[in-house]
């Protein structure tokens, strides 16, 4: 599938690129002549000869994913606990959970082959908050003590809690809208599927190998999944692609007719601004996207198949789940987090009280640092600050002493 992509990505280039050149036309200035229009459609007859590509062969790494996807896992993978923070400022705790929307593609890797319908259909997701377990064993529900909440316009979820204690965990919500992946079983040669987007036609099935005719526009909506005698599914050795009979002939009728208009051009038959004007790249290339185009798309596998299915996204149907999922974040006390429900000895959070000054909380969310610094912020080190105070020219480091609860400066 990734190369089909690719093979896709390389026409679509042709088309982008040269479309880009043909933008120069604009008008028909007076300086263009009867040899631009010459060289306009000798341009275009050369790139669709370019796009008359026969079925080619491309290798896949062995071990290519090919399992059933698994919404609630791709989902947890994109709302990462490293995506949500919780910020602490009195009266209220802050929490942000952000939608990585331009990097997806990135996290989700060969995870889930169907990566733009992920950004496409939950760009949008809904998020509530449902329960807060907090680092001194209490439990309660977020919708109680929802203040309010506002979408930043690029992609994160800000939420606003009515209360102050350290926060352990969370358990929010997710309402997705993905298209529907439909499964159908492919048994022989010559079966016709019939799905909301086409008709697919099984032209080869052989021991490690199967080939669809398949419409155009489903040549990014498929993933094939073969079966060994076990059940277990085959990786993946390589991918064939290709133009059928059909767009083939398309292809070849649409340089016949360009050949006659050059031909026409060079006999005085026609008006090279007729030309300049009528064949740009643009307006041919927008006729042959008007025609039902076909391709062939295969897969070899790494071994015997005993079971073949077809997995179709189906953009004519989405369907609404919605997914329970949980962030822990470690307590700033850099000892170990016991279960979310178990109440902690010790811990604390940095937080700001209502002059916009730092100090630190315990688990109750009372103060055991008063809030003196104008910026305060954990090291990695074990119970070392980097704070600086009013006035103060630079910031200097301090230790946390947990029995005294006192923040002391550690001198050089």
């Amino acid at each position: 599938m990734k190369n089909l992509l690719i093979f896709t990505a390389v026409i679509l280039f042709f088309f982008s690129s040269c479309a880009q050149e043909k933008t120069k036309e604009k008008t028909i200035a007076d300086g263009q002549t009867k040899q631009n229009a010459i060289d306009q459609l000798i341009e275009n007859i050369n790139i669709f000869k370019s796009m008359l590509i026969h079925e080619k062969f491309e290798p896949e790494t062995i071990g290519a994913n090919n399992q059933y996807h698994d919404y609630e896992t791709i989902t947890q993978k994109v709302f990462d606990r490293d995506h949500i923070t919780f910020s602490y400022q009195y009266p209220n705790t802050q929490i942000v959970i952000e939608y990585p929307k331009f990097d997806v593609e990135n996290i989700l890797a060969n995870g889930y082959e169907f990566t733009t319908d992920f950004d496409n259909h939950i760009k949008a997701p809904k998020i509530t908050p449902t329960t807060i377990y907090y680092a001194d064993g209490t439990v309660t529900n977020a919708k109680d003590l929802n203040v309010k909440q506002q979408t930043q316009p690029i992609s994160d979820y800000e939420f606003y809690i009515k209360g102050y204690k350290v926060i352990k965990a969370i358990i929010y919500a997710v309402e997705t809208n993905f298209y529907k992946e439909k499964e159908y079983a492919i048994t022989n040669e010559k079966q016709v599927l019939v799905t909301p987007l086409g008709k697919i036609e099984v032209r080869t099935f052989k021991k490690n190998g199967i080939a669809l005719k398949v419409p155009g526009l489903l040549k990014d909506k498929l993933k094939i999944l073969a079966q060994d005698k076990s059940s277990k599914y085959l990786s993946t050795i390589g991918t064939y692609y290709g133009n059928t009979e059909d767009l083939d002939i398309e292809l070849k009728m649409f340089i016949d007719k360009l050949e006659k208009v050059k031909e026409q051009l060079n006999q005085g038959k026609i008006n090279y601004k007729e030309v300049l004007e009528n064949y740009s790249w643009k307006k041919v290339s927008d006729e042959l996207n008007t025609k039902k185009k076909t391709l062939l798309l295969g897969q070899s596998f790494s071994a015997e198949i005993s079971k073949v299915k077809l997995m179709v996204l189906d953009t004519t149907e989405t369907e609404q789940k919605i997914y329970q999922l949980t962030s822990v974040k470690p307590l700033l006390n850099n000892g170990r987090t016991s279960l979310i429900g178990q109440q902690e000895k010790f811990g604390y959070a940095i937080a700001q009280d209502v002059s916009k000054k730092f100090g630190v909380i315990d688990l109750q969310g009372n103060w055991l640092i008063k809030p003196t610094f104008y910026e305060l912020s954990l090291t990695n080190r074990q119970n070392i600050f980097s704070g600086k105070k009013e006035n103060a020219d630079q910031f200097n480091d301090y230790l946390l002493n947990k029995e005294t609860k006192i923040l002391s400066v550690i001198k050089e």
